[in-house]
């Protein structure tokens, strides 16, 4: 019980700062046109954002200073809001996992235009994440150049 008591206050306390108080209006402005009946967002300090079969988004303050607009957050979140729309996350899915993360992409674009923010003019916080983190592929998610490629697309960016 400490455990979670610990982790629920450091997550009051994350959220009460004005990056998670930012993330939270962000957050809600996209659940607002989303299909998802239930979900929950934690403010973590973590080094990544997910999200989990429950209907959690984890947003990590660390991954929130890479978007420099609302747009830019609000294609991060919508990534992970369209995972659980998605049902990612069910055990014997018929994708493969890199082709749920361009789904998710492309789902999560889609949801954050619908809730007014334009993304389409966002897709450089990929940029900033090919230079923080690299863009070699791993075996569950494909390069950011090759995840920017094909949101440009969808976008009608050359």
């Amino acid at each position: 019980y400490m455990k979670r008591f610990i982790y629920m206050v450091l997550s009051f306390i994350l959220t009460m700062t004005t990056a998670g108080a930012n993330i939270q209006t962000v957050y809600h402005n996209l659940i607002k046109n989303s299909t998802v009946p239930y979900t929950v967002l934690r403010v973590t300090n973590s080094n990544n954002i997910a999200s989990s079969t429950k209907g959690y988004v984890f947003v990590s303050l660390k991954v929130y200073k890479f978007a420099h607009t609302d747009a830019e957050l609000a294609l991060i979140i919508g990534h992970e809001i369209a995972h659980i729309e998605n049902m990612d996350y069910i055990p014997g899915g018929i994708l493969p996992q890199r082709q749920k993360e361009y789904r998710a992409d492309l789902d999560g674009l889609k949801l954050a235009l619908k809730s007014g923010y334009d993304t389409c003019n966002s897709l450089g916080v990929l940029g900033r994440f090919i230079i923080a983190y690299g863009n070699n592929p791993s075996d569950s998610h494909p390069s950011f150049s090759s995840r920017y490629y094909r949101l440009s697309r969808y976008c009608g960016i050359k």
